[in-house]
Parts: structure tokens; C-alpha cells; sequence
């Protein structure tokens, strides 16, 4: 049991209580060639535990693994992991939901689907590096990321629902069987959020990544080195732009600056001279 939580309104108590259970029957836990791992993991965070009611959720993921060798030396491997979030009545549509950023279910990278940027699939949302300030009047303006800049900085949203599946063909090196061992492996997966407008998944939105991998036997364990080829484009997201702290209001805002958006930002002047910018609240288009 953890305490562990805090959010923007101040300081919330978030009590999590966590369940694993394990099952391995393969040969070697580094390099297996042979047998099946199972494991799965139940998290929750109910008001009994002493968590706010704003903080409340129930979690469970799976991760299966199944080895069978092939020939003399080749080895198939097949992987399954998937999960879900879901409220404290157990719903299962609710995407508007708060879910603590850590408890959220993240896919991509070299333990998920190689081929994406770590946690990298699924929504982003984009940090600008600047914007330009359209005019509307003495007082309103609009603050927009010129369309075409590369974002700053790339900032994974998560979701409530995640599926990833992993097949590989290992053989050790011709030349260096105790030394390298190559994969051929494609990966496929997705993150999204259930009960959302447009969010149920069909098996033809899986992203699926092919590769190439090799691996290097270390006295430290092996160390491997991954290419994946990804040919999507990464998903439209708002695009926001982090302000420095203001020194009168002691706040750094978040501006909207998506290209095309239309927020007005309003601009007020205090008795010192100083300037404040205000955004209306509105929601920031994934143009």
C-alpha cells in the first residue's frame, strides 16, 4: 500500500493496493527457448483505502509469453499484453475520467512496439517552441504555432485501454553463436481511450512495426540494439505553448497556439504596468 498523490487544487491522498501473480515454465528467465510466462497485475485506489474520490480507479493488465524452439537453434517467441482503467463504479465508459498520469496505460518502445519513441503510441500532445499573436482588436488577440514548425517537445497522453502483441524469430550468429543472436520480429498494438466519442478499436487500426534486432551476450546479461520500421505519421494533437512563470501572478500558463485555432487571449494592464495574458477556456483543436 502507497501514498503517493497530489494534484493542481493542492494536496489529495492516493492510496494504491496492488496484486500480482506470476506463472513461468520456461527454461532460462534471460534467453528462454522453451515454455510460457504468465503474469498479470490488479491495482486499485478505492475511497476504503483512503483515496479521494477524485483519485479513484481500478486497474488490471496481462502479459503472456510462449517460447518454442525451431530446428536446431531458432527459437519462435509470441506475446500478448493488454489492459484496462476503469472508474471506482467499475464503468466502463467514462473517458472524461481523471486517471493519475502513472496509472495510465502507455505502448511504444523496446519492451512494447519497437518502431515507436517510448510510450509514444497512441494520442500526443504537441509543446510549441514559439507563436506568432494575430490581432483582433487593442485588447484580443490570438496565439497561434506557425503551421510547419516541429514541435518542441512530443508529450504521450496515455489512454484507459491498451493491447500490444510481439512475434520474433531469434537465431543465434553463424559465425558468433555463443557471442550474437539476431531477431526478426514485427510488433502491433494500440492505445486508446474507451467510451470516448470515435474510440472503439477494430483490428485494422492495430499499428504494426517489422524489424530487425541483434543481441550481445554480456557479462552483465545481453544487451540488445532494435530497428523498427514505422510507417505511420504521427497522430494530429493540440499543440500548446509553456510559458515562463508570470511574476505577478506567480502562475506559468499553458496557451492553446494549434494552428487555425481561434481562443481569444485577452491582455489586461495593472496599475505597475504589468501585462496579463488570459486565455478563454475552450478546447485546444488537434489541428
Amino acid at each position: 500500500l502507497s501514498i503517493q498523490g497530489m494534484r493542481e487544487e493542492g494536496l489529495e491522498p492516493l492510496a494504491v493496493a496492488s496484486s500480482q501473480y506470476t506463472l513461468s515454465t520456461t527454461d532460462d528467465p534471460g534467453n528462454p527457448t522453451r515454455g510460457f510466462t504468465f503474469r498479470s497485475e490488479v491495482r486499485s485506489s478505492l475511497r476504503t483505502l483512503g483515496s479521494s474520490p477524485d483519485l479513484t480507479f481500478n486497474k488490471g493488465t496481462f502479459d503472456v509469453a510462449w517460447y518454442h524452439q525451431v530446428g536446431r537453434a531458432g527459437v519462435f517467441a509470441a506475446r500478448l499484453r493488454g489492459g484496462v482503467v476503469v472508474g471506482s463504479n467499475l464503468s466502463l465508459s467514462n473517458p472524461t475520467r481523471y486517471i493519475p498520469p502513472e496509472e495510465r496505460l502507455y505502448a511504444g518502445g523496446a519492451n512494447s512496439v519497437r518502431g515507436y519513441f517510448q510510450n509514444e503510441l497512441g494520442s500526443l500532445l504537441y509543446i510549441a517552441q514559439r507563436y506568432d499573436q494575430v490581432t483582433v482588436n487593442d485588447s484580443t488577440f490570438y496565439f497561434q504555432s506557425p503551421n510547419g514548425d516541429r514541435p518542441f517537445r512530443v508529450v504521450p497522453v496515455g489512454g484507459n485501454a491498451l493491447i500490444v502483441t510481439n512475434l520474433e524469430y531469434r537465431i543465434p550468429d553463424a559465425f558468433f553463436p555463443q557471442l550474437l543472436q539476431w531477431t526478426f520480429f514485427t510488433d502491433g498494438g494500440e492505445v486508446w481511450t474507451r467510451g470516448a466519442q470515435g474510440s472503439a478499436l477494430a483490428l485494422s487500426q492495430l499499428k504494426w512495426t517489422p524489424g530487425l534486432g541483434i543481441r550481445v551476450a554480456t557479462p552483465v546479461g545481453p544487451l540488445q540494439v532494435n530497428l523498427g520500421y514505422n510507417p505511420y505519421a504521427q497522430p494530429r494533437g493540440p499543440i500548446y505553448y509553456d510559458a515562463s512563470v508570470n511574476r505577478e501572478t506567480g502562475i506559468a500558463p499553458l496557451y492553446c497556439v494549434s494552428p487555425g485555432n481561434s481562443i481569444p487571449v485577452h491582455v489586461t494592464t495593472d496599475s505597475g504596468g504589468g501585462t496579463t495574458y488570459t486565455q478563454d477556456e475552450q478546447a485546444c483543436p488537434a489541428s
